[in-house]
C-alpha cells in the first residue's frame, strides 16, 4: 500500500526526542539515525546505552543543538570528546550526575563555538581547572549550572562572572 517507509510520513521532520528514563540500547539508538534533523536528544538515566552506540547516532545528526546524558552512568571524557567531535551545533548539554565526567572531559567542549549551558550538578570529579578553562575559551558560555561540584572554588565564580559567565553552585 505505501511505497515509502511509514517514517517518511509522521517523523522525518521530526525535530525533538525524549526517550529518557526508557529501556533503549545502542540497537535502538542505531534506528534514529534516519531522524536527521533532530535538534533536541534526551537520554536521560538510559543505562542501556554505551558511548560507542551515542557516537554512532550523533554522526548522523549535525543539528543536535540541546542534549540531556543526565545520570548515565557510561557517559565519561572519551563521550565527550566524541561530543565535541560530532555536535557542531551544541547550545546547551546537561551531563548532571555523570560521575566518571572529569576537567578532561569536560575541556573538550572548549571547541563548541555555540555552547551557551553546562549543567554538570553532582559532577564530583570537576574542579577549578575544568571550570575555568571552559569559561575562558568558550565565549558564547553564559551559565555553568554546577550544585554539588565540590572541587569549584568561589574565586573561580567571581573570576569568570567577569568574563560574564555565570556559575550557579546552589
Amino acid at each position: 500500500m505505501f511505497s515509502r517507509p511509514l517514517y517518511s510520513f509522521s517523523f522525518a521532520r521530526l525535530r525533538h526526542l525524549n526517550i529518557g528514563h526508557s529501556a533503549v540500547t545502542d540497537v535502538g539508538l542505531g534506528r534514529l539515525r534516519v531522524f536527521s534533523n533532530l535538534t533536541s536528544l534526551c537520554l536521560q538515566s538510559c543505562e542501556g546505552v554505551t558511548t560507542g552506540g551515542l557516537l554512532s547516532l550523533l554522526e548522523c545528526l549535525p543539528n543536535v543543538s540541546d542534549l540531556d546524558l543526565r545520570n548515565c552512568a557510561w557517559v565519561d571524557d572519551s563521550t565527550l570528546l566524541g561530543i565535541a567531535q560530532h555536535c557542531p551545533a551544541l547550545q546547551w548539554i546537561n551531563i548532571s550526575w555523570c560521575s566518571l565526567v572529569t576537567d578532561t572531559g569536560v575541556l573538550f567542549l572548549m571547541v563548541s563555538q555555540h555552547l551557551t549551558d553546562l549543567h554538570c550538578l553532582w559532577c564530583t570529579a570537576l574542579t577549578d581547572e575544568g571550570v575555568k578553562g571552559l569559561g575562558k575559551q568558550c565565549q558564547s558560555l553564559a551559565n555553568i549550572y554546577a550544585a554539588g561540584c565540590g572541587g569549584i572554588s568561589p574565586q573561580i565564580v567571581e573570576s569568570l562572572k567577569c568574563k560574564g559567565v555565570d556559575i550557579i553552585l546552589h
